[in-house]
């Protein structure tokens, strides 16, 4: 009787259990349209996969791709501590590491740059290696599909290369005397937006390419830095430094200045034909990654002549203007 009583009046366990189902559902939903979630779960761009293409996609590498915030936190985090650590185990009175309590050869703090240094450093060879690494194996795709092949490994680099450009921008503002040029504050931030595209997943194999390969330069670059920014440390490593300069200049101009322009030509040719017939996934987003190619493409350029002219001053071909006053003086 109180059973049947129950059902009548309407207060039956499975018409709860369906209202809180159902009110479950209206909060993942609104959960779903938030920033949080739009920033975290890779997916509002993505094209209609396949089953077998979702299960290769949820692999590790996507799992890890979600934790972009974390990795960015996580490089602040070390930013902060390092150069704390660096003071408390240096001593002042250390003839040898003393200029790590100083300061760069643009005013800022040593410790906080070297910190930076460290920190990019470490993050350079573990993209390049892993783009290196998978870089033969994904030559047998065809350029046509190039654009729309998903690549597990892609997902993992581009979620990386994302949480270290926005720390790059960050470090533009924490430490703009060393770091806080115009070109840096633009780079980053293109190559952040870029790289947050290519989760959706878009680009994946010109992603091993312009944030894999193309970060290799930048190893070199990372020892150059640091014994310009830092004199003493370049007065005790002097060999290490012109060796490092000498890569950096070859490693620039090979892959930026002449394997780059290649790449990009086939991304532009790949692209072009998805918006001619209609099958880009997003026509904002291709439009956006190919405004954004011709910007970074002139910047390499821009750089290239940077860099031209600091290896010509060191072979003597051209010489600086401190040197080139001395002579007026000696005249």
């Amino acid at each position: 009787m109180a059973v049947a009583l129950t059902g009548s009046i309407g207060f039956s366990p499975d018409l709860k259990i369906k209202k809180s189902k159902k009110k479950n559902l209206k909060s993942k939903k609104k959960f779903e349209k938030s920033t949080f979630y739009f920033f975290c779960h890779p997916t509002p761009f993505s094209p209609t996969l396949s089953s077998t293409t979702k299960k290769t996609m949820l692999g590790p590498y996507m799992e890890l791709a979600k934790l972009w915030p974390i990795y960015f936190l996580f490089y602040l985090a070390l930013q902060f501590i390092l150069p704390r650590a660096i003071r408390l185990f240096v001593d002042k009175n250390d003839i040898k590491w003393n200029w790590l309590h100083g300061q760069t050869r643009s005013g800022g703090r040593a410790a906080e740059y070297a910190a930076y240094l460290l920190i990019s450093g470490g993050i350079v060879i573990f993209c390049s290696l892993l783009a290196i690494e998978k870089w033969s194996d994904i030559q047998d795709i065809p350029i046509p599909d190039r654009l729309d092949q998903n690549i597990p490994e892609a997902q993992l680099l581009a979620s990386i290369m994302l949480a270290y450009q926005l720390y790059n921008f960050s470090i533009c503002f924490l430490l703009p005397d060393d770091c806080g040029r115009m070109d840096n504050y633009l780079h980053h931030a293109a190559t952040a937006l870029l790289a947050y595209f290519v989760l959706h997943p878009y680009a994946h194999y010109y992603a091993f390419f312009f944030v894999g390969v193309a970060e290799l330069s930048n190893v070199p670059l990372t020892i150059v830095d640091a014994c310009r920014s830092l004199p003493k440390l370049g007065e005790m490593i002097p060999n290490v430094n012109i060796i490092a300069r000498v890569l950096f200049a070859i490693s620039f101009f090979v892959i930026r200045v002449f394997w780059w322009p290649y790449i990009s030509y086939q991304f532009w040719w790949s692209s072009i034909e998805r918006l001619s017939n209609g099958t880009a996934h997003s026509n904002v987003v291709v439009f956006i990654f190919l405004t954004f190619n011709v910007g970074l493409t002139f910047l390499q350029f821009f750089w290239a002549k940077r860099i031209g002219m600091q290896m010509l001053k060191m072979v003597g071909i051209v010489k600086s203007k401190t040197s080139s006053n001395q002579d007026q003086k000696e005249k």
